[in-house]
Formats: C-alpha cells, structure tokens, sequence
C-alpha cells in the first residue's frame, strides 16, 4: 500500500513553493544574460577619400547622436594618431562605441 502524504500547513507549503519558484527563476534569468564567451567587435576599416576630415568621418560612422569630439579622439587613439590630419588613400580603424 501507497503512503499518502498530508499537507499539514497550507501556508508554509505554498511559501516554499513561491521561494523556489523565485530562485529557480533567478538562476535562469542569471544564466540567460550572462556573457557565454568573449568577444570584442572588430574595428570597421574606412579608406580616406580627398576632401574627407577626420569630424565628417566621425559623423558618418557613429550619427548625430553621439559626442563627435569624444569619438574623433577615439579614431585618432585606435589609430596611434598624435593629430587628426589625414590623406586620401589611409585606411583609418573605426571602433564601435
């Protein structure tokens, strides 16, 4: 014959049973949002064209939305540029953001 097992505290059942619900759904929050592997993005590699600046090429690749003058000194710190003169023909690193 079976044993049948009697819920004595209806209460304290329905706590333990919201408390792992809780921690069971933390965990897989935690593992879903996780990082699984290291990867940087890659730099996009723009060629300078007569007439470009270093500002409009900045505009271009990151928009309006961002500080320009943080991202022109960005191009010119991924490039090892001690000013940001350019010529036609260099190929110039941009970083995402």
């Amino acid at each position: 014959m079976k044993k049948r097992y009697v819920l004595k505290n209806k209460r304290r059942f329905m706590i333990s049973i919201a408390v792992a619900v809780s921690i069971l759904g933390s965990v897989l929050l935690a593992s879903a949002t996780r990082p699984q592997g290291y990867s940087q993005a890659q730099p996009d590699e723009i060629v300078v064209k007569s007439g470009d600046t270093l500002w409009d090429i900045a505009v271009d690749a990151y928009g309006g939305n961002s500080d320009i003058r943080r991202m022109v000194a960005l191009v010119q710190k991924t490039n090892g540029m001690d000013s940001p003169e350019i010529y036609p023909g260099q190929v110039l690193l941009i970083p995402s953001e």
